[in-house]
């Protein structure tokens, strides 16, 4: 008798199921039993993780132990048992919920599964996994260890070592045996899941490249996924979950390689992944900001290790500028640009509750700051193949691992000293002595962003990383060099801040650019006169500024002359009315070159009797 097993299939699907023997067919003295055709089956079912791994995808079980093959594989495992008794056992290993389909696995695979009858009569199936390590005595100590199983029929206390029979290396081979069935599955449905394992369970994450979308390539052909980026306080990289292992629903952007980011805190401290938690469970569902997926812990002895889990994004602003630097001044971006310009406005708005109700619903109303906005905390989605070739998806905040939300009694109550923050767009609230910090910090680090994206559409990246960088840096009041947007003036009333003149005589040289059109005008001035403005006071609030960008877009959208007309101002013009409402001398371009002292003093006799607590 010949028992057949193919292997054509694709890697982590199973081969049919396993053919009977025929019945007139003699059976030969040296056959290869069929439990053991079943272990070879569910080996063949094994997918290699990039850890180099192996685990039995969720599905390929079912498929492999299938109703049939389970009763075989009873029939020939226990030779006294009927047929009908067969069938019994069968039907309650496969359709009962939970089932014993993973016992069975486990059980087959580790050459135990004449065992299969004790754990059904002992009711100890699937939601029972995994068994705790035999190793650790104090496992199986009392009846709220994780060593005795919990059943609620009847109020049974259950223990490992009855199942089998206290012979330790059977135990020992269950336990190692079983995390190849446990493969943890990721789902998100209405709330953000929390998952806790231990260093055991086996993550279906595979090899990332194997993810890549050859479509998208040349958008990021610097940039081999996998490779992990890493921060001050976390460290990022790709992975590939296999497709039958994550359960999201749609989130908002295309993910057919399955590719998802993971991010892992350098921290055993689970106060820091909640804080972040807490954040982002404010924002589901919430435009322009990252949408966090699922979070688990991984417990190494005394010590875990936190995970973020979210979507995939292609890059970052900072990738962006760099992959699409064939499209500087051409006004097709404008729109785009434009678009998501105003997104993360009104995201910010939804941040800082401001924005007229239009935030989450909570009990208590809040007041968020992200705190650490720069381009590379804005992650590129990039759109899929089909759509036009000036859209180039969509950005949206990320890493909120320096946000903070407080109550309204509270929300500007930090000081300065205890922030986190960006060297390069640090607002000068940061570097003034006894200055709490507000929300106002975001509109400063968005405006400096605004300008290098600016920069970059008008002249490219080269002028973002190199020319304009180097057009602010100077010496700062610890005489290190410091690429900021503003410098602190030390006068008789104290230190304060200013706008570096260089970063001035930039928004004038952009002005003057032979492709500025009357788009970008606005959106100088809104960047210079509303956003990068040195006392918070004289910032706008993001919902005012999620006003302002709703109204250039909107002319962008109704008028494409706005933003395909180059209208270079000249060094002795006056700007024409914008959006900004700037229709005094602040609009004036000579006032940008003028006295640098005179404004000193300006800021100075003003900040005397400045409230040091601005909202």
């Amino acid at each position: 008798m010949e028992l057949a097993l193919t292997s054509e299939e694709d890697p982590g699907s199973c081969p049919p199921a396993i053919r009977p023997p025929d019945s007139d067919t003699n059976e030969s003295e040296h056959r290869l039993p069929f439990v053991e055709l079943l272990e070879e089956k569910l080996h063949s079912c094994q997918v290699q993780t990039e850890e180099g791994k192996f685990f039995i995808p969720r599905g390929a079980l079912e498929d492999a132990l299938n109703l049939e093959t389970v009763r075989l594989a009873i029939e020939d495992s226990l030779p006294g048992l009927t047929k009908d008794g067969a069938e019994r056992y069968a039907e309650e290993i496969c359709c009962q919920e939970p089932s014993f389909r993973k016992v069975l696995a486990v059980l087959v695979l580790s050459d135990m599964i004449d065992s299969i009858v004790r754990f059904m009569d002992l009711g100890v199936d699937d939601s029972c996994l995994p068994m705790p390590d035999p190793r650790l005595s104090k496992s199986y100590d009392s009846p709220h260890s994780p060593g005795a199983v919990e059943k609620n029929h009847g109020g049974r206390r259950i223990e490992w070592n009855r199942i089998f029979e206290r012979r330790w290396s059977r135990r020992l081979n269950f336990f190692q045996s079983q995390w190849i069935v446990l493969s943890p599955i990721f789902r998100s449905a209405n709330q953000i899941e929390h998952f806790s394992f231990n260093s055991e369970h086996i993550m279906p994450f595979l090899d990332a490249r194997s993810g890549a979308s050859t479509d998208s390539k040349s958008d990021v052909d610097n940039v081999e996924l996998g490779q992990v980026r890493y921060g001050g306080y976390s460290e990022v990289r790709s992975i590939k979950i296999h497709p039958a292992h994550d359960n999201f629903s749609d989130y908002g952007t295309s993910n057919p390689g399955h590719l998802f980011a993971l991010k892992r805190l350098n921290t055993h401290d689970d106060g820091e992944l909640w804080q972040e938690v807490d954040i982002l469970k404010r924002f589901r569902n919430v435009d322009h900001i990252i949408q966090l997926l699922a979070t688990f812990e991984v417990n190494e002895g005394s010590l875990s290790s936190f995970y973020l889990l979210f979507p995939w994004a292609t890059g970052d602003l900072e990738l962006l500028w760099e992959a699409k630097h064939s499209y500087v001044g051409d006004y097709r971006v404008a729109p785009w640009i434009a678009k998501q310009c105003y997104g993360l406005a009104r995201a910010l708005s939804s941040i800082h509750n401001d924005d007229g109700g239009r935030g989450p619903v909570d009990t208590e109303h809040l007041y968020g700051r992200h705190g650490d906005i720069k381009p590379s905390n804005i992650l590129w989605f990039s759109p899929s193949p089909s759509e036009i070739d000036v859209d180039f998806g969509q950005l949206v905040m990320g890493d909120f691992g320096h946000g903070d939300f407080r109550s309204n009694h509270s929300r500007s109550g930090l000081d300065a000293s205890a922030f986190a923050r960006s060297p390069k767009y640090r607002a000068p609230e940061f570097d003034i002595g006894g200055r709490n910090i507000s929300r106002k910090i975001d509109i400063w680090t968005l405006g400096c962003t605004h300008l290098e994206f600016v920069t970059w559409y008008l002249m490219g990246n080269e002028a973002v990383t190199d020319k304009f960088r180097e057009a602010r840096s100077e010496p700062d009041i610890y005489g290190i060099y410091a690429d900021t947007f503003f410098r602190i003036v030390v006068g008789d009333n104290g230190s304060v801040g200013i706008v570096k003149p260089q970063a001035t005589a930039w928004i004038t040289s952009l002005h003057e650019h032979r492709s500025c059109s009357d788009y970008i005008h606005d959106f100088l001035e809104l960047i210079e006169h509303h956003m990068l403005v040195a006392d918070p006071k004289g910032r706008l609030t993001a919902a005012a500024l999620s006003g302002k960008m709703k109204e250039i877009y909107s002319r962008c959208q109704d008028n494409p002359q706005y933003y395909q007309v180059g209208k270079p101002w000249s060094s002795n013009a006056q700007p024409e009315e914008s959006v900004s409402g700037s229709g005094d001398a602040t609009g004036n371009i000579q006032r940008k070159k003028g006295n640098i002292m005179n404004m000193v003093r300006n800021v100075l006799r003003h900040s005397k009797a400045s409230d040091h607590n601005v909202s």
